[in-house]
């Protein structure tokens, strides 16, 4: 995709288990999906956690994304529907690889509109525009605001920081 181009983002894709670990240390690498559907995702955050804080909380159910000491919360309708999700994508480093030229994007979010809109970020030009104009492709945390409008996702590029 022209998009993940301009990012220089080259991928493999394998299966989301740890058991593969080993196929990602000679790779950049994507991860969709957070710690709690994704165990490379889960490992990565770990190993990146000493210079880049992520978490997934649930306070009295309501679900947050903390990203770098700030927090987004999902909205949702009285029917308990999410409406609104954040979604981040991270490029630094390959945690699994002592390759400093190797790279991982990880993609995710609060709830899967929140992964969505986080995804549409690496292929909407328009956001690669906004992003690239605030970070370096190589490495940066990015958080978008997704809005469900219908069966469409409404995606705003809320922040984003330089790694």
């Amino acid at each position: 995709m022209f998009t993940l181009y301009q990012l220089r983002v080259p991928y493999a894709i394998i299966e989301s288990m740890i058991s593969t670990a080993s196929q990602v240390t000679t790779k950049n690498v994507l991860l969709i999906g957070g710690p709690s559907s994704n165990e490379l995702a889960k490992e990565a955050l770990a190993l990146w956690a000493p210079r880049l804080k992520v978490e997934q909380a649930e306070v009295d159910n309501e679900n947050y994304l903390m990203v770098l000491d700030n927090y987004y919360r999902s909205i949702y309708s009285p029917d308990g529907v999410v409406q609104e999700d954040y979604g981040l994508v991270i490029r630094t480093s390959n945690p699994f690889s002592s390759d400093p030229r190797l790279s991982a994007t990880l993609v995710m979010g609060s709830h899967g509109i929140g992964t969505g809109g986080a995804a549409r970020l690496l292929v909407d030009k328009h956001l690669i525009k906004q992003l690239l104009a605030l970070v370096p492709p190589d490495g940066f945390v990015a958080v978008v605001r997704v809005r469900s409008v219908g069966n469409e996702y409404m995606v705003k590029l809320e922040d984003a920081q330089a790694l």
